[in-house]
């Protein structure tokens, strides 16, 4: 399938390149970026389904709720690694190469079997969130 470079896409993917480490629901990508003259809410939404699909944005549900978070994934750069979500914010973690490495070999030694890092997403909290937590 042909990949349509337009304005609304390169807008959108140039304001969560340079958020990479944040996620957003397409409300908060909206209202962030209201001052660039970005298109409909669903030309975003419809823009957002094809990023997925090409792998340039993760898409991660936002705790517990129905409502989805996006982040900037890089594309290829993300099959070389793991990743870490916080169940409670949802942000996304991007673990080092020889972590994840090291954590493949072990699993694949200990358990022969073979873990799919594209699709694989370790869950848990974050510091913090955990911190947050503890307070009174």
């Amino acid at each position: 399938m042909a990949t349509y470079n337009t304005s609304a896409r390169k807008r959108i993917l140039s304001f969560l390149k340079e958020h990479a480490q944040d996620q957003y629901t397409i409300e908060e990508i909206i209202q962030k970026m209201d001052g660039e003259h970005l298109p409909g809410k669903s030309t975003v939404y419809r823009q957002m389904d094809r990023l997925v699909r090409d792998g340039l944005v993760r898409r991660a549900v936002q705790g517990e709720s129905r409502h989805f978070l996006y982040q900037f994934s890089g594309g290829e750069e993300c099959e070389t690694h793991l990743h870490l979500r916080c169940t409670d914010c949802g942000r996304l973690f991007h673990m080092e190469e020889e972590e994840s490495r090291e954590i493949l070999q072990q699993i694949r030694s200990l358990r022969n079997f073979s873990v799919d890092q594209e699709k694989t997403v370790l869950l848990g909290r974050c510091d913090r969130c955990a911190k947050e937590k503890m307070k009174p």
